[in-house]
């Protein structure tokens, strides 16, 4: 075990990934998927799910009964940085990126998971807490931070205002070690505070890294330290973030 990780995982996923590389079309991918497991980082949206304490709450409700209409349907009112989502550089940035302008292959990748979960409520993440993880992380990755908040998911003062965050320094040594993404199971990167929130939302972005926030993350995938890390977004034009459904892909 390095940092909490299995020697034969990383193994695992080196030689699936390797295994892919040397396999041609879609039965290369057809067997890449049978040798992984697929976990769901994704929290649940319903009306009045946690969110953003400044954005009006999730409205969630029947718009259509297959007993009055012969189908259902319903009805979704919410912030597009609303439960599970992404952030690109328009969010913050004036003349950043839109969604429709990044790639849609950028939002998946390998990803580097950090097990954070001794960190204490509002407690800062800098370079201090990120070094003793710079060797699981590669030029390219989706840095996860696993703070264990993501288990803490409730209208309590805890998940709402007191979750750990990235600082900006924490943000521009990831950025130095080439993240393309970094990805949290919080609210935000940044902190509550607005002199917190901010910094750290703005040198990712500027950087071109983009932003996934209030994920879960299972304990199969902290336990593993590396996954391949989906975070589809819905194609909104012109917007700086959207809902997504996260997945990792865990070596078998």
């Amino acid at each position: 075990m390095i940092n909490g990780v299995s020697i034969n995982g990383v193994r695992k996923e080196c030689a699936v990934m390797n295994e892919l590389a040397s396999e041609q079309g879609i039965e290369g991918l057809d067997n890449l998927l049978a040798r992984v497991t697929l976990y769901d980082l994704s929290q649940p949206l319903y009306s009045g799910s946690p969110g953003w304490a400044l954005y009006p709450p999730v409205g969630l409700e029947p718009f259509c009964e297959i007993q009055t209409d012969g189908y259902k349907a319903e009805r979704l009112e919410l912030i597009t940085h609303s439960g599970t989502h992404l952030d690109v550089p328009s969010h913050f940035i004036a003349d950043g990126k839109r969604l429709e302008e990044v790639p849609v292959g950028e939002f998946q990748g390998p990803a580097a998971v950090l097990d954070l979960r001794f960190l204490q409520p509002s407690q800062a993440v800098g370079a201090a807490e990120l070094k003793p993880f710079r060797e699981r992380i590669r030029q390219g990755d989706i840095v996860v931070l696993c703070t264990g908040w993501g288990d803490k998911r409730s209208h309590d003062s805890l998940f709402m205002y007191e979750w750990p965050y990235l600082t900006e320094e924490g943000a521009q040594w990831l950025v130095e070690r080439g993240a393309r993404a970094v990805a949290i199971d919080a609210l935000s990167v940044g902190g509550w505070p607005e002199l917190t929130r901010r910094p750290p939302h703005v040198t990712l972005l500027s950087a071109g890294c983009w932003i996934l926030e209030d994920i879960r993350c299972p304990p199969e995938v902290v336990q593993a330290g590396r996954c391949h890390l989906f975070a589809f977004p819905v194609l909104l034009q012109g917007c700086g973030g959207s809902l997504v459904r996260a997945v990792a892909a865990v070596a078998k």
